[in-house]
């Protein structure tokens, strides 16, 4: 039954993922600072030119093979959260500057080499150049600081950051990713790291063209990958993405099935055919599709646990969406689905916890006061404190539930 508090209802929230193409390896250095006729920078120029600070190095898998493109490196500090600097190149090499602020989106990447990177994706604003003390070199805004990739079913090594200035070497080394033991589902393809140039790079140009909207030119890259490599699972999943995106479901499923049969342990297919599962209200294929992912990996994919949240909500199991929101929220989902925030509120309401919904439905309006779903949180939110006044008023005894 449909409380008055919920007369919105709950919109079904879906996700579409871009693939993004990162920077060209040493893209990011800019161009030398202009100069005077005297041959001196100018004072503006000459602090860019303190602060400056690159870094590059490469990825390489435990055997010795270089990391495949779009695996995102992260700085970190101490035990924060980590900071999004760059992706991979295509040989897994990387070059960025430090602090630089580039409006750089890990999550536009998911699918090739990556997953959802835990909380890496979420909005930080922190972001600054590192030179701004008087000496330049860096180092009191380095310290603990240090690199590291991000690959789902993975554990990457560090290389450390704090002792830098901006006159060393550039180079920082080798990251190097070792397979976690025990975890059988993976953001990146094994299967496709064996294909061969002609199809990695067709891949390469799907990937760009994905990342410009132009989703016929990128289907037909992907196309020609598997072509030359039939069991490229990233290049199927991408032709899956560039279908999704153009509003053709059918042949998307058909792409991130076949991404699956050919590579099971790849994860990212398997989320693309969860979000055509929601999208088509398939409940009970949901739940089951996001139960296998988390089976598989339960810690990498915070998607999978928002998807599995709204399958369980559909089908009134509000415990179990309960629980499926609160681990997608403790993985940092709501940084790309701040919904699952609204989601556990609708959860906790249906369970008679109406000053814990209360809570959750104030926080969601605060993350997403402009969101698609807030009108909706607005009117349940009136109804559900119009309850618990109503609630308290009556001198402790129940007030009756709301009607529909």
């Amino acid at each position: 039954m449909r409380h008055g508090w919920m007369r919105r209802g709950v919109l079904i929230w879906t996700g579409a993922v871009v693939l993004a193409v990162p920077p060209v390896f040493g893209q990011t250095a800019g161009a030398p600072p202009s100069r005077t006729n005297r041959g001196r920078p100018m004072p503006s120029e000459h602090r860019r030119q303190r602060q400056q600070q690159y870094v590059q190095g490469e990825v390489v898998l435990e055997n010795g093979t270089p990391a495949p493109a779009h695996v995102l490196i992260e700085r970190f500090c101490g035990a924060g959260n980590g900071i999004p600097e760059t992706h991979t190149d295509s040989r897994g090499r990387f070059s960025f500057e430090l602090g630089k602020l580039t409006g750089f989106n890990p999550d536009a990447t998911q699918g090739f080499a990556t997953g959802t990177p835990g909380r890496a994706g979420e909005e930080l604003t922190a972001l600054s150049a590192l030179d701004r003390d008087s000496g330049g070199s860096g180092a009191r805004h380095l310290a603990g600081c240090g690199l590291r990739a991000v690959l789902p079913g993975f554990r990457s090594t560090t290389v450390e950051l704090s002792s830098r200035s901006r006159f060393d070497d550039p180079d920082v080394g080798t990251i190097v990713l070792t397979p976690l033991a025990g975890v059988e589902g993976l953001g990146l393809s094994l299967v496709s790291l064996r294909a061969p140039e002609e199809a990695r790079k067709s891949v390469e140009k799907g990937a760009r063209d994905l990342e410009k909207r132009k989703w016929g030119n990128a289907r037909k890259h992907f196309e020609k990958a598997v072509q030359v490599f039939p069991e490229h699972a990233e290049a199927w999943f991408g032709m899956g993405s560039a279908f999704e995106k153009d509003g053709k479901p059918d042949h998307a499923r058909r792409a991130f099935e076949e991404a699956v049969a050919v590579d099971p342990r790849f994860v990212p297919p398997r989320l693309g055919l969860a979000r055509l599962d929601a999208g088509e209200a398939r409940w009970e294929a949901l739940i089951e599709r996001t139960d296998r992912i988390l089976v598989m990996n339960a810690s990498d994919f915070p998607e999978a646990w928002f998807y599995s949240s709204v399958g369980n909500f559909n089908r009134e199991r509000y415990p179990q969406a309960e629980r499926s929101a609160r681990e997608a929220i403790a993985r940092g989902a709501e940084t790309r689905f701040p919904q699952v925030v609204h989601l556990l509120a609708m959860s906790l309401g249906y369970q008679g916890r109406a000053e814990e919904a209360i809570a959750e439905l104030k926080r969601y309006l605060e993350i997403a006061q402009d969101g698609k779903t807030a009108p909706a949180a607005r009117e349940q939110l009136a109804g559900l404190e119009a309850y618990v006044a109503k609630q308290r008023a009556s001198a402790g005894k129940p007030a009756s539930p709301p009607q529909p």
